[in-house]
């Protein structure tokens, strides 16, 4: 089975679609046949038994195969797995404002119908494994890769030198890849970007009658296409522009959980990558 030679591997939220929009681009990189294909994850026991073959045969010999499976951070298991099927892979980061990344997760979820509690609740009663703080838990991450691979291999990307200079950040990521420079097509930022709703409960009721079976088993199909037109023209009627925000105390709350993530982080970018320019949402965190 070919392997792949580098991975995104985190973080959600933080432009992974956009970057693959790019990767897609360039002539020297094959990303498969979809984004998100978890070949540690889900796909591990089919991909390594050889089962699943996810990467073409015949590719140029220079061709650099990715995997852009973001949620491979939330499990420690799976950068041990990297290492024993190709230690050489390199792997990529997206970073963004740990606060700005949670709220646009939680929207997301929102809007999906999986997690309907007030923003206030989720801040305050979730735990260190819960979606909304778990993929802000950078240095955490960051530590568990850097226990099978050398900092050589892993590269530091954010989210916004990815939206507001895509052909510097694009650089640094071709020339950590070791491809061409190429001019890339502007990819669409906003494409994956996330609404918000307005009525917390109907994205979930709309959601359960989506899965349901009903419209499937109860009716004739006249009625189930009036049916399933009708959930989608409440669902784009509950869609809202509107964000639920953080008060200051929510806020605050937020970026004490994330500060140490930012501190270790930024501190291995400065000290082993050598940077000395970043964002300015990391001036809102104290990382001396």
């Amino acid at each position: 089975m070919r392997a792949p030679d580098f991975v995104i591997a985190g973080h959600p939220k933080c432009g992974s679609t956009t970057l693959q929009r790019y990767l897609e681009q360039h002539s020297q990189l094959h990303m498969g046949s979809r984004k998100e294909p978890s070949l540690y994850l889900e796909q591990w026991e089919e991909w390594r038994q050889g089962s699943l073959l996810y990467f073409p045969e015949g590719l140029p010999e220079k061709t650099l195969c990715g995997d852009a499976t973001v949620g491979y951070v939330k499990d420690a298991d799976v950068a041990k797995r990297i290492a024993m099927v190709n230690p050489s892979t390199k792997i990529v980061f997206l970073l963004r404002d740990p606060v700005d990344r949670a709220l646009s997760h939680y929207h997301h979820w929102l809007r999906h119908g999986k997690d309907v509690r007030s923003l206030r609740r989720v801040i305050f009663e979730s735990g260190p494994d819960h979606y909304f703080y778990l993929f802000g838990m950078y240095f955490e991450h960051l530590t568990t890769y850097l226990k099978y691979f050398p900092k050589e291999q892993i590269h530091c990307l954010f989210f916004e030198d990815l939206t507001t200079n895509p052909t510097k950040a694009l650089e640094s990521l071709w020339e950590f890849l070791e491809v061409e420079v190429m001019e890339m097509k502007r990819a669409e930022f906003w494409e994956n970007a996330g609404h918000s709703v307005k009525g917390r409960w109907l994205s979930r009721w709309l959601k359960r009658q989506k899965e349901s079976d009903r419209l499937r088993s109860w009716f004739p199909p006249v009625m189930r296409k009036v049916g399933g037109a009708a959930l989608r023209k409440l669902e784009v009627w509950n869609r809202s522009d509107t964000r639920y925000l953080p008060n200051e105390k929510g806020l605050a709350y937020m970026r004490s959980v994330f500060n140490p993530e930012v501190e270790g982080v930024l501190k291995f970018i400065r000290e082993e990558k050598g940077r000395t320019h970043f964002p300015k949402w990391t001036r809102l965190y104290d990382v001396g």
